[in-house]
């Protein structure tokens, strides 16, 4: 019967561990969308170069928000693996 649940433990354990690995790469991944660069000059039109400016820091916004939002959940992912992985420590030294 401990052999059962010491199995148990062990494999939700692998999936929780993968599952954040999983999320730990996909934050690493963020693609980061950048505005297209004006083709005139900044003396010729400055106001172009401040827009872009700005989307770009837009982009750069949303991809430090997406990727903390993955690093948090992976963290999670990890925190209750760690704890899986005690439990199936403890249950298999009273084996």
């Amino acid at each position: 019967m401990l052999w059962n649940a010491i199995l148990v433990l062990g494999i939700a354990t692998l999936i929780t561990a993968l599952m954040a690995s999983y999320y730990w790469y996909k934050s690493s991944i963020v693609p980061v969308n950048e505005v297209e660069r004006p083709k005139a000059s900044v003396d010729d039109s400055p106001a172009a170069h401040i827009l872009t400016a700005d989307f770009n820091l837009e982009a750069v916004r949303y991809v430090l928000r997406e990727s903390s939002r993955l690093n948090k959940l992976a963290a999670r992912w990890t925190g209750v693996s760690a704890l899986l992985g005690a439990f199936t420590t403890f249950a298999g030294m009273f084996h």
